[in-house]
């Protein structure tokens, strides 16, 4: 028998994810259930440049929205967490270090780092791909910010759109 100081710390994975079973109601009768949320942006931010030790706060900013967008697509059951900003980043920083940095390579970097860990709806008869194409013209539409360098280029800093007046 446990001390009556001893503490259970658990995380909980989603009942569809291979290898879980539900919790009996008996085991969560004597538990307290805890829900977290995503962490705020700026802090997502925050993660990214400590765990890629990236200072370029444009391809930062570029690769947190993306993956926060992937939270609230229609065609996404579970979005992606703040790992998959961190590996668009480091693909993205790889592919600069090896003068490789074109917009197919950098789209291709968000599709490898995006595709693994966004969960399709079932219903929805798109690829993960054409999802995250979505997400990229989203995040280009709305906060006006791309990162993929001008054809032919093998880098070009962040450009945010300019409103165009009508």
């Amino acid at each position: 028998m446990a001390g009556s100081k001893f503490t259970v710390v658990a995380a909980q994975n989603p009942y569809d994810d291979v290898g879980t079973v539900r919790i009996s109601r008996a085991f969560m009768d004597r538990i307290c259930r805890i829900t977290l949320d995503y962490q705020t942006e700026a802090e997502e931010i925050e993660i990214v440049k400590n765990r890629t030790g990236l200072s370029d706060d444009n391809l930062v900013l570029w690769a947190v929205k993306l993956t926060r967008q992937s939270r609230s697509h229609d065609d996404i059951k579970m979005g992606a967490s703040v790992r998959a900003a961190i590996d668009i980043v480091a693909l993205s920083e790889s592919m600069k270090k090896r003068g490789a940095f074109t917009r197919d390579n950098v789209k291709e970097a968000v599709f490898m780092a995006l595709s693994s860990k966004i969960w399709l709806t079932e219903m929805t008869p798109k690829t993960p791909e054409h999802v995250i194409r979505e997400i990229i013209n989203v995040v280009e539409q709305t906060e006006g910010i791309s990162y993929f360098p001008a054809a032919g280029q093998e880098e070009q800093k962040p450009q945010k759109k300019k409103a165009m007046n009508n």
